[in-house]
């Protein structure tokens, strides 16, 4: 059975209206009462009413979280790890994560709006910030509580957790220079999204910082498939100065990337060197294992819960923005180089030629053995 406020009074001998002042930090009730009351309430068990809770303060104990079901990450796995961080984090407050999802950009933009305006939130959480992001600026128009799992250009504005990516691609850059790495490609993710300028910004300042040689870099947006990685990966290294190692902004490219070199019979890590970033589980599986950047989604979400607490309940809440670092899984897909560009695209012309050769000759003995 339910504890309520009433069981709490007759348990302490009080009246209900001293309970109930006790548990909203009255400051006409005096602190050893309110600890008296506290130490029962939670040894009775007793939980306050989030509906009651929600007409007396006006807030609907609801945070929103709005996605894209044709988007890349609308489907990933790390998605479950990041509600799961929000979750647990937004529950100590009482409240609860609401999930919608929009089929467009402006459907997206117009449920963000209707959900604060018909209080059926009191904040959000933006993931996958945009450059001249819509939803940040309807959000700002109603002066709705809201958080950044990212960064925009007004970051002194807003509340924001994200990863350190400028630093996470200059390591990995840094990391292909030093194993003798001079003809890099960039696959950039979703051009239109703020993550993509970042990631690219670490590769650009990472060759910027090496002076040694000159460095050869192509740079290649909206790769965001393990199609699109094998596609661009393909044409590239049968180009006549293909890269000797790719930096790609997610690791569903990179896996895309590590196909295309097995295609052309060549090998990950040792013909070819790949670093991707994100931490799929996919990336620990392929062979051999990709070298990436591992982003901890629940923590992201957990912190990004924090912040969104903060600024609905604490008065005079300051925004605050956290940058943070992934960790680098060093695995198998990466590694000193073995040829330069030319080198490799020799190598890549003579090998299709023998394997053409030693197909002709199978098909030769084929046809020898049926006569």
């Amino acid at each position: 059975m339910k504890v309520t406020i009433q069981d709490l009074a007759d348990h302490l001998g009080i009246s209900k209206g001293t309970v109930s002042r006790a548990l909203r930090g009255y400051a006409d009730v005096s602190a050893s009462t309110v600890a008296r009351v506290q130490q029962a309430a939670k040894k009775l068990g007793y939980q306050p009413s989030a509906v009651a809770q929600g007409i007396k303060t006006g807030l609907a104990r609801s945070v929103g979280l709005i996605l894209l079901p044709k988007s890349r990450a609308a489907s990933r796995p790390f998605l479950m790890q990041f509600i799961n961080g929000i979750s647990t984090s937004i529950a100590k407050q009482g409240y609860t994560l609401t999930v919608a999802t929009a089929q467009s950009d402006a459907e997206m933009v117009e449920l963000h709006r209707d959900l604060f305006v018909q209080r059926k939130v009191d904040g959000f959480i933006l993931p996958r910030t945009m450059h001249d992001d819509p939803r940040i600026q309807i959000l700002d128009q109603l002066k709705a509580p809201l958080v950044l799992y990212g960064q925009t250009e007004n970051l002194t504005q807003y509340s924001w957790f994200d990863i350190n990516q400028v630093e996470c691609f200059r390591r990995a850059t840094a990391r292909l220079l030093a194993f003798g790495h001079r003809h890099l490609a960039f696959l950039g993710g979703d051009a239109p999204l703020f993550y993509n300028s970042l990631r690219r910004k670490g590769v650009e300042l990472g060759i910027q910082e090496f002076e040694r040689e000159e460095v050869q870099l192509q740079i290649f947006e909206n790769i965001t498939t393990v199609p699109d990685g094998l596609e661009c990966a393909i044409r590239l290294l049968k180009s006549p100065q293909p890269p000797t190692g790719f930096l790609c902004a997610l690791d569903l490219s990179a896996l895309g990337v590590i196909r295309a070199i097995k295609q052309l019979e060549l090998i990950p890590g040792e013909h070819v060197s790949v670093i991707g970033y994100e931490g799929i589980p996919e990336g620990d599986f392929s062979e051999p294992g990709l070298t990436t950047f591992e982003v901890d989604q629940y923590e992201a979400g957990f912190q990004c819960g924090v912040k969104l607490m903060q600024l609905i309940h604490e008065k005079g809440a300051k925004v605050s923005g956290t940058l943070t670092m992934a960790v680098l899984l060093e695995r198998g897909s990466d590694g000193p180089v073995r040829f330069n560009s030319t080198e490799l695209a020799t190598f890549i012309r003579n090998r299709k030629r023998l394997l053409s050769s030693q197909e002709k000759l199978h098909r030769m003995t084929e046809k020898s053995l049926r006569n």
